[in-house]
């Protein structure tokens, strides 16, 4: 039997809208690992540079410390924590003059490195204008590494192009949690003006989440329950020709 708070979505099968985690989908920092850790000794001496602290070597170990713990892809978490806060927390730890003063041009220097990077996948335009010219809906769904406000964001998208292509961008700081808990993909699906049942998620491969509506049931928080569209048994994370591909598989399911 269905349980008491199980509620009927439309057909599964069927997208209204579509979101996007865009790294390593639409565009990507070329050259980059996954993880960010390994860039910090870099990255630090550049912000240190634009602040006008001069950390010694067991300062750098700190301030370096303060960016593994609130390193997403070393420690996960669920609740998300603002780039300002840490950086504030890496001054502090420095000793650097004006801290609150000097705090957003820490956080510029920080993101500005990582934006020299920036590439988009050639076909990624390509792709989302075929899912528009369906009629779908598009938006993003973004954990922003070390809680990057959402200008860096919106200056990503704009360079790539494909900015005016999503009609709805949110980020884990705006929600206040990664994924995978429901929050942001409910929220998502609300700026979409769409059934959370009707929002399919594109990472890696083509996913669909529903929710069961109550928070809790048989004492444990419910979770998204996923299905997946697969791009192949042993296919690439999705890029390029790949997005391409993925446009096809929306449209083969749309059909039914």
């Amino acid at each position: 039997m269905r349980p008491a708070c199980w509620v009927h979505a439309p057909r599964p099968e069927v997208a209204l809208a579509i979101g996007f985690d865009p790294g390593e989908t639409l565009l990507t920092y070329a050259d980059t690992p996954p993880s960010w850790a390994t860039l910090h000794a870099p990255v630090l001496a550049r912000v240190a540079a634009v602040c006008s602290a001069p950390p010694d070597a067991a300062a750098y170990a700190r301030a370096d410390a303060i960016l593994a713990r609130h390193n997403a892809r070393l420690h996960p978490r669920a609740v998300e924590i603002a780039a300002g806060r840490i950086f504030m927390e890496i001054l502090t730890t420095w000793a650097a003059p004006s801290v609150e003063r000097r705090s957003p041009a820490a956080l510029a220097a920080f993101s500005t490195f990582f934006q020299q990077r920036f590439t988009v996948y050639p076909e990624s335009a390509a792709a989302l204008t075929a899912l528009r010219a369906r009629g779908l809906q598009l938006g993003a769904l973004i954990d922003v590494p070390y809680g990057r406000p959402r200008a860096f964001v919106e200056t990503d998208l704009r360079l790539s192009g494909l900015a005016p292509l999503l009609d709805a961008v949110l980020t884990s700081v705006e929600v206040d949690e990664r994924k995978p808990p429901p929050t942001g993909f409910h929220a998502r699906a609300h700026a979409l003006h769409t059934p959370a049942a009707a929002l399919w998620y594109i990472r890696q491969r083509v996913k669909r989440y529903r929710w069961h509506p109550c928070r809790r049931r048989h004492g444990r928080s419910d979770r998204p329950r996923k299905s997946s569209l697969p791009l192949g048994p042993s296919a690439p994370p999705l890029r390029s020709a790949r997005a391409v591909r993925a446009c096809a598989d929306v449209e083969r399911c749309r059909r039914g």
